[in-house]
């Protein structure tokens, strides 16, 4: 795939898929796209020549490109998805694919990331991760981040690496900020640097911490130019994004460094601006209590971190501390009522505790407030309210049944233990403390998401459809041998997340068109 015959033409069909925007590319646009052109960080890229009309081609089914999918984006372009995965001999492929299941593949290529004005990541790396959407992503460990270029709308190569610089791995941020990691090593040892690019790969501003050598989190290949993030004991652990709108206006990107002293970087992304907490684990000493309840610099929204709750110095004498609740940056929230109610729980029950929930599409966090009796911490009274300190109504009969509460996009999505022994959910309002009458599941849901009237609620092998309105299912989508982990609902597409028979994450687009599972 990689041989420069199949370049060509897979960039002759990508430049043709993407004229339906009103933009194509001749013969000269495609020799542009396979060009070697360098951008350097500080300098703007060259103008992609303008193209000429061709015609469309149509594409091929995704089920016949595809043997798995191991990354499917929200919608990149008005009826367009970005789609990466493995075709039936294990070789990794990607390309776009439109609504009604029509995939042209970009050859030469390992992987795709979508960007704003219709610009692509495209990866070179065979290491490089499928996943190529937002919400909720996590990579771990050191195959995080790609090795590859950035193309335009019409498939031309607008920024390319400096090679000079050191192998550089892109992580994006959201739409139109990537994060870009470089290394090298040679006679003086290992340096790394960090900063910030634009969509068109313009370089925006360093964020490179003096304070550490990046370096010393990564493993060089044998040439001493190919890295990825040590496995060791120093490593990099994890870069977790926070929820996002449709195409991801995400502003946050949290990333965690263990070495032999132990500590964390956390990073926070602005357009312009940067801010770094840098923190060791000898200034956060409570970290090593394995008590859930404490948020270390969690995912607020997608502005911000919190942090706060409480942590348990000895078991032995009954000790514990309420930390206050604080955000990062301290600006995005007003933290006082959530502290108000944790100040007056902490003078009544210290065993009791203030956990935080998550929250909903408009960025508002909900929290719990939990009493326990005695430090068995058994027969548990709980409180919910919101940020700014409002107590959500919740029927008595519920709360008592109650086993979990999720916030989704305009609602609550409550899961009950029936007294009858099974599994029931209801929908609550929690503006007025209206709510549905239990409807029956067959299981604990996860991977659950709302679009406008439908909710999708995952189980072990399936995915029920359901009115948000009235809690009638509507449809059921079953999957066996895979575990369901996400779903997201995107243009025409239900997409399902999870873990096949290898364990690997992989997704199925699902139509909400016909009811048909595309791939």
């Amino acid at each position: 795939m990689k041989k420069a015959t199949a370049i060509l033409l897979s960039s002759v069909i990508f430049a043709s898929l993407l004229c339906s925007c009103g933009k194509s590319a001749d013969s000269s646009a495609v020799s542009s796209a396979v060009s070697t052109k360098t951008t350097s960080p500080t300098a703007a890229p060259t103008e992609a020549p303008t193209p000429e009309p061709t015609q469309q081609p149509a594409g091929q089914p995704a089920s016949q490109l595809f043997s798995k999918v191991t990354g499917f984006s929200r919608e990149w372009q008005d009826g367009k998805h970005v789609i990466n995965g493995l075709d039936t001999s294990g070789n990794k492929i990607c390309g776009i694919i439109d609504g009604g299941g029509n995939t042209v593949l970009m050859d030469g290529y390992t992987a795709l990331y979508p960007l704003a004005d219709g610009h692509l990541i495209a990866a070179t790396d065979e290491n490089a991760s499928g996943e190529c959407v937002y919400t909720g992503r996590t990579m771990e460990l050191s195959t995080a981040g790609f090795a590859g270029v950035i193309l335009d709308e019409n498939g031309n190569v607008i920024y390319q690496p400096d090679e000079s610089l050191g192998y550089e791995r892109l992580y994006p941020i959201n739409s139109h900020l990537i994060l870009s990691i470089r290394a090298k090593t040679g006679f003086d040892g290992k340096s790394a640097s960090m900063c910030v690019l634009d969509q068109d790969g313009q370089f925006l501003y360093d964020c490179t911490d003096s304070s550490h050598n990046l370096a010393d989190f990564m493993d060089f290949d044998d040439d001493g130019i190919v890295w990825t993030f040590s496995s060791g004991p120093s490593s990099l652990r994890k870069i977790s994004f926070g929820p996002d709108d449709d195409l991801g206006e995400n502003h946050i990107l949290k990333i965690d460094f263990y070495d032999s002293n132990s500590y964390i970087n956390y990073n926070l992304f602005e357009h312009d601006t940067f801010t770094s907490n840098y923190m060791p684990y000898s200034d956060l000493p409570y970290l090593v209590h394995n008590y859930t309840t404490f948020s270390c610099l969690d995912l607020y929204n997608s502005s911000c971190f919190i942090l706060g709750g409480k942590y348990i110095l000895s078991y032995a004498t009954a000790t514990c501390v309420h930390l206050p609740w604080s955000v990062f940056p301290s600006d995005a929230l007003d933290c006082t009522a959530i502290n108000t109610w944790q100040d007056t729980l902490a003078n009544e029950i210290s065993y009791s505790d203030i956990s935080f929930l998550g929250s909903d599409f408009s960025g508002l966090g909900y929290f719990c407030r939990t009493i326990y009796p005695d430090m068995m911490l058994r027969d548990s009274t709980k409180t919910y309210f919101t940020a700014d300190g409002n107590e959500i109504n919740i029927p008595e009969n519920y709360l008592d049944a109650l086993n979990s509460l999720i916030p989704l996009d305009n609602k609550l999505l409550l899961t009950l233990n029936g007294a009858d022994g099974n599994t029931y959910c209801t929908l609550l309002n929690p503006a007025d403390g209206s709510a549905l009458d239990p409807f029956f599941v067959p299981d604990s849901p996860y991977g659950n998401s709302q679009n406008d009237s439908i909710l999708a609620l995952g189980f072990c092998d399936s995915v029920g459809i359901y009115n948000i309105d009235t809690g009638e299912k509507q449809n059921e989508i079953s999957i066996p041998d895979f575990s369901v982990r996400t779903t997201f609902f995107s243009g025409n597409y239900l997409i399902i997340s999870g873990q096949d028979d290898d364990d690997s994450t992989y997704y199925h687009a699902y139509s909400l068109s016909d009811g048909a599972l595309i791939i």
